[in-house]
């Protein structure tokens, strides 16, 4: 307007201007212990002295494809007319879920190895880790067998685990005991079940054996060698002959040893 100075020489006027006095409030969406922003913030412009509200926000968001879950806020808290500006943080945690996979004799709960433990993203596709299908444990060998839990379908929206188990490998060591040249059982065969991988034996065996009242020695045996450490069913057979003695009557003239007649031999057990 017109300068407020010397002697009145005609009409003035002067315009006096005021600007509204605003605050900004400003609501941020943060990954919680961060400063990433997961939705752009929302600002607002108002009037000072007005009642106010921060915006309201969701309780779940989608960033990068990854779902996040709201946990908490910090900030100026929402009382009162605008007096100022104001902030508010809400942040969001990656909703995550746990794979496990763990790894079982069968038939029980004890370990084999370490559970594999892996955090994963939820929606996500995804997959239990491959698991070995032979393993050592405490020095003996287990084979892998079968599977419990929760499929492997879709995309991930829930903890998962899986169970693979796993069986001692065995092997059966078998000693026969036999008439020689024949089939017949002079005792019960021992049969024993051992780990594969060990040092093995066979049972020791008796040099002579009772059958059906009558004496049997042991001759030979046949069959595995017992070599090394014990990578197969493994078999040996120990074989026994009757055990027997010859009666002989002989017919000679007296005071000779010429014969009458032939002798007469038996051989008896």
């Amino acid at each position: 307007g017109d300068p407020e100075s010397g002697a009145i020489n005609g009409n003035k006027t002067r315009n006096v201007y005021y600007k509204l006095r605003t605050h900004t409030i400003t609501q941020n969406y943060y990954i919680e212990n961060s400063t990433t922003k997961v939705k752009a913030s929302d600002i607002s412009v108002l009037a000072e002295g007005k009642s106010w509200t921060y915006p309201s926000f969701e309780s779940v968001l989608t960033y990068n494809g990854e779902i996040y879950d709201q946990t908490s806020v910090s900030g100026d808290p929402e009382t009162g007319t605008l007096n100022s500006d104001k902030t508010r943080n809400v942040y969001y945690k990656l909703r995550t879920h746990t794979i496990t996979q763990h790894y079982y004799i069968e038939n029980s709960t004890t370990k084999v190895k370490d559970d594999d433990i892996t955090v994963v993203s939820a929606g996500k596709t995804w997959s239990y880790p491959a698991f070995e299908s032979v393993l050592t444990f405490n020095g003996e060998i287990y084979d892998q067998t079968t599977t419990s839990g929760d499929s492997q379908i879709g995309t991930l929206d829930s903890d998962k685990t899986r169970i693979v188990y796993y069986k001692l490998r065995t092997h059966t060591i078998t000693q026969n005991y036999y008439i020689e040249n024949t089939t017949t059982k002079l005792k019960p065969t021992d049969v024993v079940t051992a780990s594969a991988g060990k040092t093995w034996s066979y049972p020791t065996f008796e040099t002579v054996l009772r059958f059906n009242g009558e004496i049997y020695d042991q001759t030979t045996t046949s069959g595995d060698s017992q070599t090394g450490t014990l990578d197969g069913n493994k078999i040996r057979n120990v074989y026994y002959k009757l055990r027997t003695h010859t009666l002989t009557q002989h017919y000679y003239i007296e005071n000779t040893t010429t014969k009458v007649k032939p002798d007469d031999t038996i051989v008896v057990s």
